[in-house]
């Protein structure tokens, strides 16, 4: 489910997302929501992409693509 919530920033809703067990949690710095999913083991991505493009993901330790602004970097 894409969720978001009005007044919340998407950051909050992210960290939130991420105390609960067994779900899929994926941050798009680029887009207006929150990604939550029921599966058998926590997982996390963020997904640089922006609305109608491939997606793009950044791996863990991998650096966040070079067009990134200081606004999205600082909500990391």
């Amino acid at each position: 489910i894409d969720i978001r919530i009005a007044g919340v920033p998407n950051t909050e809703l992210r960290d939130f997302a991420r105390t609960l067990s067994d779900v899929g949690v994926g941050y798009y710095p680029r887009s207006t929501f929150v990604h939550v999913d029921v599966r058998d083991r926590s997982a996390y991505w963020v997904d640089w992409s922006r609305s109608g493009q491939a997606p793009q993901y950044q791996r863990r330790g991998q650096a966040p693509p070079p067009d990134a602004s200081a606004s999205e970097l600082e909500n990391l």
